[in-house]
């Protein structure tokens, strides 16, 4: 087709729009356009051929649109292009004559693209967690053209991650993966290859050891996991349970930890790999305990009363550990008082006292150890004096009780019974009194040690125009022959000047508390008392065969301190009691004697009854009792009754009650009633009187 001369334009490197077109003026110039190859691929160089135009004349110019834009890109005769992509694309060529005549044909180019192949290998073919994985696309391929781009998304999360043909990763934990590959040729032409990949794991192998095997309490124990092992892999964590809790306390392949008491623990290991598999160890541990040896000694080992005792557990020990705790009971009460290896104490009388010690060591292990420790009083000695020497009535006496002294104490008090009525009336080492009447007058002095041991002294003082010699002490009546010998209150001696001792180491052992009779008062037996006991041995008075009143004492041994026992009788007309004692009182006109027992020891009394009427006679006795040093303790008993017969002659009775009453007021004494009842002399000796007997059990 012959179109008009090119515009203008024409004779720039390319005009903006094709060459305006004319008709030509004859049929001679014709464009034609041949290319090969005839189904090009992308990229494929596309060689355009006008050469077969033709013209009556020349042609001057080619001009090419190979783009289908509407632009001229390429001159000449001959071109080459290629295209990027598939598709039809529309090549127009302008070919122009000497006479500026144009003509122009268009041809549509088509241009093919075959789809790439993507594979891909990958290796190791079974890996595990952390193995680095070769991910290789290079048998992918293009039989038209070549690929131009490898993308892969390696986690399965549909994002690229990766480029090029071959590339790497790694998974953490064990699993099935998915891989996407993305291959894209030259032609812009993409193809998908998704493959999974499975992700292997064997668990762990969990274990551990501990050092010591055998531990004891404190010990610091070694607990060691580094046996442990990952066939595929390596172990990146390690945790323990050291205390059975449930809950992580330590970390690493090593730990150490000590328990405080023995017993069985379980300890837990957890292992985790790389590939976050994780593997338990449970183990129990044995942690024992030998018991600690609990011993102590204490010093001095004869303490006397107020001494102070070193209690030491120094040689205590713990063969597997060692002793924390040292716990003492000193006072046996059942209670701890004092701590620590060493402590010290002091009691305050003699006895027998039991000392435990608990020593507890670091496994809180305890021991006890009991001890009984003998804490012994000698009896302090009496000594008394007086000034003036002879007094005279109305003259006031110095009585000293100085000289008295305790070999492994100190003497507390002195208590002075100064007008013989059986009460203390005076306090003091030294005292005065004054006495108003001429005679010999009878002075008891009780002496106290700080172990709270009681010697009594009976002292005579003689007043006015009288004999001053003391009795020989260790001349004793016969409690049988008393009642009727005249002689016999001469005989007994009003001083006891062996120091006759309270704490029961008397020699005087003539009584007996074993006794036949059931007619009598038991009373107070458990209260201080293993036997405490009033009778009638003998309660039929006859001419010649006087009755009898008896009493058996037997103190508690487990008791902490001496009783003091203190009885007062009221005695009916009609009889009397007489006898001699060393412990003898008169009381405002009831008899009364006092008298004390130390723990364990027995006092036996025993006393003759007279009567002058034949009848039936009831003599009541009251009785009180109290710790030594704890009168507020005291206890009565009041209502105590004995009844005595009275048969044959009253005359021969009246006279052996006659008798019995002449000595009493020969040594100044008067008989002093109350209401219903009439006392004798010999009520003063009381109860205690004819025979007192104490005895060690």
């Amino acid at each position: 087709m012959i179109v008009s001369a090119p515009s203008a334009t024409l004779g720039f490197d390319g005009p903006t729009t094709g060459p305006a077109t004319a008709a030509a003026a004859n049929d001679t110039l014709t464009a034609s356009v041949e290319y090969s190859p005839s189904s090009p691929a992308p990229d494929e160089t596309v060689t355009f051929d006008a050469s077969g135009s033709t013209a009556s004349g020349t042609i001057d110019d080619y001009e090419w649109d190979v783009d289908g834009d509407g632009y001229v890109e390429e001159y000449g005769s001959q071109t080459t292009y290629s295209y990027d992509t598939a598709g039809t694309y529309t090549v127009t060529l302008w070919v122009t004559n000497g006479e500026g005549e144009t003509d122009k044909e268009t041809v549509s180019v088509s241009v093919e693209n075959d789809a790439p192949k993507a594979s891909f290998s990958y290796s190791p073919t079974d890996p595990a967690p952390d193995d680095t994985i070769t991910f290789d696309a290079g048998d992918s391929s293009d039989s038209d053209g070549r690929i131009t781009d490898y993308e892969w998304d390696l986690d399965g999360d549909g994002y690229v991650e990766e480029y090029g043909s071959q590339t790497t990763y790694s998974y953490d934990t064990a699993g099935s993966y998915t891989v996407t590959l993305w291959v894209t040729d030259n032609g812009d032409r993409t193809v998908k290859k998704i493959r999974t990949v499975e992700v292997g794991n064997d668990a762990p192998n969990a274990t551990f050891s501990y050092s010591p095997t055998d531990p004891a309490p404190d010990d610091t124990i070694t607990f060691d996991a580094g046996d442990s092992s990952d066939a595929d892999g390596r172990i990146t964590d390690y945790e323990w349970d050291v205390d059975g809790d449930g809950y992580v306390e330590e970390y690493g392949s090593q730990t150490s930890h000590s328990f405080e008491t023995a017993g069985t623990y379980t300890v837990t290991l957890w292992v985790t790999d790389n590939g976050d598999a994780t593997t338990k160890k449970i183990r129990t541990v044995e942690v024992g305990n030998d018991a600690p040896n609990a011993t102590f000694s204490y010093s001095p080992t004869d303490p006397a009363p107020d001494d102070t005792i070193t209690f030491d557990a120094g040689d205590s020990s713990d063969a597997d550990g060692r002793i924390t705790d040292y716990e003492w009971d000193v006072d046996n009460d059942g209670y701890v008082e004092e701590y620590g290896s060493q402590t010290s104490h002091s009691f305050d009388t003699a006895g027998t006292y039991t000392v435990t010690l608990w020593v507890t060591d670091n496994g809180d292990r305890t021991v006890k150890k009991v001890r009984t420790i003998e804490v012994e009083n000698t009896a302090p000695k009496v000594s008394v004096s007086h000034t003036p020497s002879n007094p005279s009535p109305g003259d006031s006496v110095t009585l000293d009780a100085g000289g008295s002294s305790d070999p492994d104490g100190k003497i507390d008090d002195y208590e002075w019974d100064v007008d013989d009525d059986g009460y203390v009336e005076e306090y003091g080492s030294r005292i005065t009194h004054t006495f108003e009447d001429e005679g010999r007058h009878t002075v008891t002095l009780w002496v106290t040690d700080n172990g709270d041991r009681t010697v009594k002294k009976t002292y005579t003082v003689a007043v006015g125009d009288v004999a001053t010699t003391q009795p020989d002490p260790t001349t004793r009546p016969d409690p049988t022959t008393a009642a009727t010998d005249p002689d016999a209150e001469s005989r007994e001696s009003t001083d006891s000047a062996d120091d006759s001792d309270e704490s029961g180491e008397s020699d005087d052992t003539s009584g007996d508390s074993s006794v036949d009779s059931t007619d009598g008062n038991s009373f107070a037996n458990g209260e201080l008392f293993q036997v405490a006991r009033l009778y009638a041995p003998e309660k039929v008075i006859e001419p010649g065969s006087p009755g009898r009143l008896a009493g058996a004492f037997t103190a508690d041994v487990t008791n902490d301190k001496a009783t003091k026992v203190q009885i007062t009788l009221q005695v009916p007309s009609g009889i009397q009691i007489s006898g001699g004692s060393d412990i003898e009182s008169s009381g405002g006109g009831l008899p009364t004697t006092t008298f004390v027992i130390q723990p364990g020891e027995t006092k036996d009394i025993s006393a003759q009854v007279t009567g002058s009427a034949p009848g039936t006679y009831t003599l009541r006795a009251a009785i009180t009792y109290f710790p030594v040093g704890n009168k507020s303790a005291a206890r009565e008993y009041d209502d105590l009754t004995l009844d005595f017969e009275v048969r044959g002659d009253s005359t021969a009775n009246a006279a052996l009650e006659d008798d019995q009453q002449s000595r009493t007021k020969a040594d100044g004494e008067s008989s002093s009633g109350t209401p219903g009842f009439t006392l004798g002399s010999a009520l003063v000796a009381l109860l205690a009187a004819a025979m007192l007997a104490r005895r060690s059990r």
